[in-house]
């Protein structure tokens, strides 16, 4: 049998296909890299852990991954205890280089990766060569083929040796590296979106972030206690007096700062929420008006969320009302008693469902409702999250386990009994997808799965064809 599967993989390890996708995926404590076709593109035995570090709307192609070698002895300067080190590996399984880095994140729109050794950033190519050596405290793409960064030599120290800020250069496409002049954090955060970056800036206030250009040239100045990335032609910025608005790059106010918070930067939904003294508003999110407006003035703590873009919650004294795009109200609960929830893996277009849990951990029941809380499918112990919502249909990872009871210094307790966990997936109608008979499922695209049963991993789709299938416990030595 170890001969059968040292065959097989054999036999699968091939170059990814023109236009494959690939797909890492771990089975206990080895990794591959697999095409969706079913084609091993890395050794089994070779990776320890392995997962994507490009965003979702990569091309495949151009996809890239970081792998964890399994290492017969610890590289040079690694002791016990370290980060784990990965390689990083193109859509062909390719190693791009032999460095070993602490994590990665892959700009496409800048075709470049920011790699990380320790607390040290650099820059490399898509193609494995270096741009930057990891000598930086932080880097960011400028969208002009350069960077601004904060190098290790520039950093500023206080007397117990602690770095509290750093000088900021900037490195053209041609190579030319200039001092802006700026004193920053030193890891500055934050990304380039029209054509500005938000950067903390020390000051004799403290620290105030402004934003700058792609010059590292402070184009808004540091006048505020926080500020986001730029969105749309907008920025949340946060003023010294704590007040929240959206700025336009040049400066000016296109929402004034009278909210304590605004959920503008991550929502996806057609309005987003603000919170201000008595209120929460729904704002549309091209105009910037003032869609509906809802009175929280008899709560002492309020707050707010979005679901994915389908609802906005909103909790006033552990009352709960869900809201729609438009305003209307949806339902109306107990916050103590219930929470509603939705988050998406991989998303096209709103979604209709949410998922509802009552009941204390690990005794509640979830269920898959209507955007107005009436019930679909369910309940069950509980649905993890959403899988996916394309073109209006959807995918759930829902999850059974049984239950026993422990007695400690005379209390008895409830928990989930490990081996018990069960996994499946049901569609937006809560239609049986995958049977609730899985140790654990992976989502890797609307086609594919990475299913445990037992010992034995497998790539398999929703007709319940199987393009891959592995040992968790294969032994290849002979």
């Amino acid at each position: 049998m170890r001969r059968f599967w040292a065959l097989l993989l054999c036999a699968l390890f091939l170059c990814a296909p023109a236009g494959a996708e690939t797909f890492a995926v771990n089975a206990g404590e080895n990794a591959l890299l697999v095409t969706d076709e079913g084609k091993a593109l890395t050794a089994w035995g070779e990776y320890a852990a392995a997962s994507r570090v490009s965003p979702p709307d990569c091309p495949p192609e151009r996809a890239l991954f970081i792998a964890a070698p399994v290492l017969t002895a610890l590289p040079e300067g690694m002791e016990e205890g370290d980060l784990a080190r990965y390689r990083l590996l193109n859509a062909r399984g390719e190693a791009l280089g032999d460095e070993l880095y602490s994590s990665a994140r892959h700009l496409p729109e800048a075709g470049v990766v920011i790699v990380w050794q320790g607390e040290w950033a650099g820059v490399i190519g898509e193609d494995g060569e270096e741009i930057l050596p990891c000598a930086y405290g932080g880097i960011l793409p400028n969208g002009e083929g350069g960077f601004l960064a904060t190098p290790r030599g520039g950093y500023l120290y206080d007397a117990e040796g602690y770095a509290t800020a750093a000088r900021l250069w900037r490195f053209d496409a041609n190579g030319a590296a200039v001092d802006t002049g700026l004193v920053v954090e030193p890891q500055p955060g934050g990304g380039f979106s029209d054509g500005l970056a938000p950067i903390a800036l020390w000051s004799e206030e403290g620290w105030r972030y402004g934003y700058v250009n792609a010059r590292g040239e402070l184009a808004i100045p540091a006048a505020f206690d926080y500020a986001e990335d730029f969105r749309d032609g907008c920025a949340a910025a946060r003023t010294p007096s704590g007040g929240v608005g959206l700025l336009r790059p040049d400066g000016s106010w296109a929402l004034e700062p009278v909210y304590s918070e605004l959920g503008y930067l991550w929502g996806d939904g057609a309005a987003f929420y603000a919170l201000r003294e008595g209120s929460v508003d729904l704002i549309d999110r091209e105009t910037l008006a003032v869609r509906a407006a809802f009175d929280v003035s008899h709560a002492d703590y309020a707050y707010a969320y979005e679901l994915d873009g389908a609802a906005i919650v909103v909790v006033a004294d552990g009352e709960m009302l869900a809201v729609d795009m438009e305003g209307n109200v949806l339902f109306r609960g107990d916050a103590a008693e219930a929470t509603v929830s939705l988050n998406f893996t991989a998303r096209k277009g709103a979604p209709d469902r949410l998922v509802f849990t009552r009941g204390a951990w690990p005794e509640q029941e979830a269920f898959l409702t209507d955007l107005r809380l009436r019930r679909v499918a369910g309940p069950y112990c509980s649905i993890e999250s959403g899988l996916w919502w394309k073109d209006g249909e959807g995918r759930f990872l829902v999850c059974d386990y049984e239950l026993s009871e422990q007695t400690y210094n005379g209390e008895t307790y409830t928990f989930p009994v490990a081996s018990s966990f069960v996994y499946g997936v049901v569609d937006g109608n809560g239609g049986e997808v995958l049977p609730v008979a899985y140790n654990a499922i992976q989502y890797l695209s609307t086609e594919r799965y990475w299913a445990r049963r037992g010992e034995t991993w497998r790539m398999i789709d929703e007709a319940g064809n199987i393009y891959f299938e592995v040992s968790e416990y294969m032994d290849l030595m002979d």
